[in-house]
């Protein structure tokens, strides 16, 4: 299994009011080598996350995009192993940077579920 990376152009424009452009994005599609009738092709294992194309990855942005590689790949746990894991990410870890360590993942999932049950209590409260 290796990560495939597909650049494509966004759907959202820019929220600058004189830029009118689309930005453009990396996806992450983890795939596995098979052959089909003897010949070479790519199975679609799962939709790791997409990213912006920037220079670097940084902020709440990189957190969630982090966030969602490791539930994705955890998720997967009955077909990936501890060292495809660790493969896996260093690949993705060298292709956009700044891997944050599980502990910084937790503290950034525990303050968007914060966030998320502060906003359906003021919406319940309506």
């Amino acid at each position: 299994m290796f990560v495939r990376w597909q650049t494509y152009r966004s759907q959202a424009l820019i929220p600058w009011p004189c830029v009118k452009t689309r930005r453009t994005r990396l996806r992450a599609v983890l795939v596995e080598s098979v052959r089909v009738d003897g010949k070479p092709r790519q199975k679609h294992i799962a939709f790791l996350g997409s990213i912006a194309n920037d220079n670097a990855i940084a902020g709440t942005a990189g957190m969630r995009f982090w966030s969602g590689v490791t539930a994705t790949l955890k998720r997967l746990g009955n077909r990936i192993g501890a060292e495809d894991y660790e493969r896996i990410v260093g690949s993705i870890a060298a292709k956009v940077g700044g891997r944050p360590t599980e502990a910084e993942l937790e503290q950034f999932v525990r303050e968007c579920e914060q966030f998320l049950a502060g906003v359906r209590s003021r919406l319940s409260s309506a």
